[in-house]
């Protein structure tokens, strides 16, 4: 018992220095995913490897979506997944989304309080500032770039998958 606790306050630890940093400039480092996998090698059973489903899942639906949720999201979560199990993982997906949904609508209510309708445009076909000027000479090397007010709009998932995994110790102590 002691170990399982000292393991999940090692697991919330890195997952709350992923936020932040999730948060302030949108990248985790791979050294505290990887910090997340060695622990939950550490207290790994075998049928855990079935929590890596929804981290597939995850991953499918940021490849079909070109990239949101993004790699760091990922990689968090997958690494989470290892000690997680299944349907553990699966909760914990479920509540960081509900719980981001729960924010985002949050943040319209406030946006349309202030008479402000919140920005959810589309800029992925803007093209960046050096190609507007030659318009096809460098096309081809021209990287799409998000506006500010899109950038502004999207919101870091990791804090959400680490209010996940602090639901997920919570509910499973209760019930």
């Amino acid at each position: 018992m002691e170990r399982e606790l000292v393991l999940i306050g090692l697991t919330i630890s890195y997952l709350v220095i992923a936020s932040v940093s999730d948060i302030r400039t949108k990248t985790v480092d791979d050294h505290i995913s990887v910090a997340l996998a060695i622990i939950g090698l550490i207290g790994f059973r075998p049928e855990n490897l079935w929590g890596i489903i929804p981290a597939i899942i995850m991953f499918a639906v940021a490849y079909s979506t070109n990239g949101r949720p993004g790699g760091a999201d990922i990689k968090v979560f997958a690494a989470l997944t290892l000690s997680c199990g299944l349907w553990k993982s699966m909760f914990i997906l479920f509540a960081a989304q509900l719980t981001n949904l729960i924010a985002f609508g949050i943040y319209s209510l406030i946006c349309r309080a202030k008479k402000k309708e919140p920005d959810n445009t589309d800029t992925s076909e803007q093209l960046c500032e050096p190609c507007r000027s030659t318009a096809t000479e460098k096309e081809e090397d021209c990287k799409r770039q998000e506006s500010p007010k899109a950038a502004r709009l999207s919101m870091a998932f990791v804090p959400f998958i680490t209010l996940g995994y602090l639901l997920s110790i919570f509910c499973t102590n209760f019930i």
